[in-house]
């Protein structure tokens, strides 16, 4: 095998991981009534309580005016609370509901139960896989910042 057939196995392998985790949420998301995307953002808000439309749209890769909708459709579903902050009236702070933390929480119960097996792995396999990784994104990151290697 050359190596363009070898970086694009590596590449392939990346992108068939994602795919498949990703589906294994949107099918732990269905489960719980939500989307995935509804998940990633209650997960955010879980994770930082009061962040605004900005950040969240930052924390879950997505753009302003799509976050609109979503928070709308989250807290029409009794999921999310917004919040006026005192200090700007135009500025919004987003809560999770009791019942949103519910769904964030039984829907990460579902997605760690799927996932429990990979834990079953080896643990030098797992630490050899990680510490890769750790270096392929770093080469990259060196690439993409003009520090070539």
């Amino acid at each position: 095998m050359d190596q363009n057939e070898s970086m694009q196995e590596i590449v392939e392998s990346f992108r068939e991981l994602r795919k498949s985790y990703y589906r294994l949420l949107a099918d732990q998301a269905d489960r719980s009534g939500i989307s995935v995307t509804q998940y990633l953002a209650l997960r955010a808000i879980r994770n930082q309580p009061g962040i605004g439309m900005g950040q969240l749209a930052g924390a879950i890769r997505l753009e302003n005016s799509t976050v609109s909708g979503l928070v709308d459709r989250l807290a029409k579903a009794g999921l999310v609370e917004r919040e006026r902050r005192e200090h700007d009236r135009r500025s919004i702070a987003l809560h999770l509901t009791e019942m949103g933390r519910e769904v964030e929480h039984q829907t990460k119960l579902k997605i760690n139960r799927s996932l429990h097996h990979v834990l079953e792995l080896p643990r030098h396999d797992i630490d050899h896989l990680l510490e890769t990784h750790r270096k392929i994104i770093e080469i990259i990151e060196k690439v993409r910042e003009g520090n070539q290697l």
